[in-house]
């Protein structure tokens, strides 16, 4: 259903104003489209959950607050609410179960947006503040499924304006030791209960064989009973859990369904198979649970790196949160960085494998970046805090993590609708089978319930509902071990159908910093005297350019690069400078240093020879000196990688350089195709030409900072230099934790991998069950058709987690 809603926004006649309201409103899942009358001042929103008039205007104000232009400084936003994000643990028995709390958390119209998390355990709510939203949550998940329940993991933050609230103190199962102690005597009571079960049955099956099998079984029988008493110590949960099931309205999931069929087979004195059945089936589930959890292992290993507490430089032990910007913290050997900041004092080897997949120490001296995360390995080490807790690697790195599984692809979301048309076909089979063989047949009514019953328990869809969503959360676990983050199952199979990669140039092929690679000296002056005077010129000036050719002189010269007290610089806008020596008032000489056009306006013949780069040209008293060329360098990774991806994938590179520039680096990079002088709307348009002509996937990888529009343009847009660089990770769909140009060929074989097994998955499941479905209609195995009916169920559903497992090992082709 579609809901429409129109407000009326002052702030929106502006433009700028209106586009920030609209790049945020489209963030929000349930905002399908974003209309907007500039001249009324109106915005339409078409939404997929109703929202109040109140509630979409202090949506709208909460950007407007953040992001509004100078214009509207003075504003009134009148009674705002703010957006408040608050986020809960939660332990929850299924994928299917998960996504019923999601959608019945959103239809709620005190919650903006809600996204559940069964993979990390969360539910991350939005709504404004005016809300006490814990027992909202609480209520929705346990109406949903009584055996779930939620806790607070954290304080609550604001999601766009700065929150004025306190935290709210609920009970929690996490912080509150007696429900430890609780839950550990409840698992041991439960493990009692079942090994008595198991050992009820053991001594059933003994007698029921000794006693010649089902000629030995009657509904007087003390055997009977025996195999009844098994039955309920081992499957008395199961039964609890159906019953819930058929109160919530959930009568055909699967506990409800091996119940059904469980308690069919006793009642037609076949309890050997029923027990064997449910025992089965907590066995199978159980092996599930420990292949989950070892998937999840994968990603959330991942929050270890997290730390609630410091050290300061005093030794006063401190909370995270507390701890601000210019702070002294000091860290140990073996302990995790926990904030970004800067090496003080001695320096130290650290690992980083966990942020940017690097295998060997980095070793970092004072002065040194350092960022959260990371591992202190040889000494210890003083740190000077440049970011908050909320603003570190590592908090921004775990923030993409949970954003990750809110995002399915269309694999997953198209098997969750499969599901829910699968169980009911299958239960009309059932029907249609007892109804034929029952009284079109004249089969006998144990014969025809068992069939029946067999259908009931293959018609389980969770090999499916699980073993797939698993499988894309262990391709984004294997790529965040590489250093590559990816923000969702959706991008993973984008990744998988890859045919172009574009690159930007400044950042991502180069390193970003000039350097000089030629100096030209002409009129006999020397090379050294032309770089002097250059750096000389350049000696106040922290342009890149500038910086570079200053470098370049303190390189040779030691760092004896000192200027001359009688110049009096001059900077010629879009030029370049005119340095004037002076001797009292009097100017004794002029230096000009800058581009051709510099040396045009004062006529001043220059000597070219077609230099490629940044050409810098020295002249004094309208005679030529000469020139310095800069250019940006290459990355060491940039030639190798771009190689390998040119074996498989077509290569593009896009840049606002000029054109010599660009066919340097493709050339020395091995592009196969560049655009130079492209403006950033020239960018768009050209890279949308390229998407509308390919078949396959377009990738975008660029910088992230000036490169947002493209990088949301394309099918998967790519963030380099992911550390440090919040815009990038905004706007991209996958960030590589470092500047490693190889990260993307491993980001895309890990992607087509995790399709594969995926698509492993589906066929292997489907046939399995389509023909265990034909032989229980055929009835070939007759009374042991249900214990293949639970491997059809269980066992299949066991073996596709295991085949995601793969993913978790999967090898990087060099």
């Amino acid at each position: 259903m579609k809901y429409i809603k129109t407000c009326h926004i002052e702030a929106l006649s502006c433009h700028d104003c209106a586009n920030e309201v609209i790049d945020n409103l489209i963030k929000f899942d349930f905002v399908k489209e974003v209309h907007i009358d500039y001249d009324k001042g109106d915005i339409t929103l078409h939404t997929t959950k109703e929202l109040t008039t109140d509630q979409a205007i202090d949506i709208i104000n909460n950007i407007l607050e953040v992001n509004h232009c100078k214009d509207h400084n003075n504003l009134n936003y009148g009674h705002l609410h703010h957006i408040v994000t608050e986020e809960f643990g939660l332990d929850i028995g299924c994928e299917h179960c998960a996504e019923d709390v999601e959608n019945e958390l959103n239809k709620n119209k005190d919650i903006i947006d809600a996204k559940v998390s069964y993979e990390n355990k969360k539910v991350v709510i939005k709504h404004l503040d005016n809300v006490e939203i814990y027992d909202i949550v609480e209520k929705t998940v346990t109406s949903v499924e009584d055996d779930a329940s939620i806790y607070e993991v954290g304080e609550k933050h604001k999601d766009i304006a700065v929150c004025h609230h306190h935290k709210h103190h609920h009970h929690s199962h996490i912080d509150c030791d007696c429900h430890e102690d609780e839950n550990e005597e409840t698992t041991l009571l439960e493990k009692i209960i079942f090994a008595l079960g198991v050992c009820l049955y053991i001594a059933s099956s003994i007698i029921f064989f000794l006693n010649g099998g089902d000629n030995g079984i009657s509904y007087v029988s003390y055997n009977y009973f025996m195999f009844i008493g098994a039955y309920i110590l081992i499957g008395y949960d199961i039964v609890i859990k159906s019953i819930k099931g058929i109160i919530h309205g959930k009568i055909f999931n699967e506990n409800f369904l091996m119940v059904i069929a469980s308690l069919g087979s006793i009642a037609i004195l076949e309890p050997f198979e029923a027990t064997m059945v449910i025992l089965l089936y907590k066995i199978g589930e159980a092996l599930q649970d420990r292949a989950t959890e070892r998937s999840e292992k994968a990603i959330m290993s991942l929050y270890d790196l997290k730390c609630d507490y410091v050290t300061m430089e005093n030794g006063e032990r401190r909370n995270i949160k507390d701890v601000s910007v210019g702070d002294i913290i000091t860290v140990k050997v073996g302990e995790k960085i926990p904030l970004d900041g800067e090496v003080v004092g001695t320096g130290t080897d650290v690992d980083m494998k966990a942020l940017t997949g690097e295998s060997r120490p980095v070793y970092l001296e004072s002065g040194d970046d350092i960022y959260s995360g990371s591992i202190n390995l040889t000494k210890v080490v003083n740190i000077e805090v440049t970011k908050v807790d909320s603003d570190s690697t590592v908090s921004k790195m775990l923030k993409l993590v949970d954003e990750a599984s809110a995002k399915k692809a269309k694999t997953e979301r198209f098997i969750t609708k499969f599901a829910k048309v699968y169980t009911p076909i299958v239960l009309i089979i059932a029907f249609l089978v007892g109804l034929i063989k029952g009284l079109a047949l004249s089969e006998d009514l144990v014969t025809v319930l068992n069939d029946v019953f067999s259908i009931l328990v293959i018609s389980c869809p969770c090999a499916l509902v699980i073993s797939i969503p698993l499988g894309y959360f262990a391709g984004i676990g294997r790529l965040s071990s590489l250093g590559i983050l990816v923000k969702g199952g959706n991008f993973l199979e984008v990744l998988s159908k890859m045919e172009t990669v574009v690159f930007d140039k400044t950042g991502t092929i180069t390193k970003g910093n000039f350097k000089v690679v030629e100096v030209n000296a002409y009129n006999n002056h020397t090379e050294e005297e032309v770089l002097e005077k250059i750096a000389k010129a350049e000696y106040y000036s922290t342009h890149p350019i500038a910086e570079s050719i200053k470098s370049a002189y303190n390189d040779k010269n030691n760092n004896n690069l000192n200027i001359d007290a009688t110049y009096n610089i001059e900077e010629l806008s879009g030029l370049g400078l005119n340095v004037k020596k002076m001797s009292g008032d009097k100017v004794i000489s002029n230096i000009f240093v800058g581009n051709k056009e510099l040396m045009k306006r004062y006529n001043i013949s220059m000597i070219s020879q077609n230099e490629v780069g940044t050409v810098v040209h020295l002249a004094i008293d309208n005679e030529y000196y000469g020139n310095v060329v800069i250019r940006d360098e290459i990355k060491e990774t940039s030639v190798g990688a771009i190689r390998k991806l040119n074996k498989k994938y077509k290569t593009v590179m896009m840049s606002g350089d000029g054109e010599d520039i660009c066919k340097l680096v493709a050339t020395e990079a091995g592009i196969s195709e560049y655009k130079s002088q492209l403006l950033p709307k020239m960018k768009y348009e050209y890279l949308k030409g390229i998407i509308d002509g390919a078949k396959g996937s377009v990738c975008y990888v660029g910088d992230g900072i000036n490169d947002a529009p493209v990088l949301r343009l394309s099918d998967v847009g790519v963030a380099m230099g992911g550390i440090g660089s919040d815009s990038a990770k905004e706007a991209a769909d996958v960030v590589i934790m470092n500047d490693d140009l190889n990260k993307i060929d491993e980001a895309i074989q890990v992607s087509k991998f995790t399709k594969f097994i995926i698509i492993e998955n589906i066929i292997f499941a489907l046939s399995f069950k389509v023909t265990a479905l034909i032989l229980s209609i055929l009835n070939v195995l007759g009374s042991y058709m249900m214990i293949l009916a639970v491997f059809a169920d269980v066992g299949v559903c066991l073996l596709a987690i295991l085949n995601s497992l793969r993913i978790l090992k999967k090898r990087i082709k060099s």
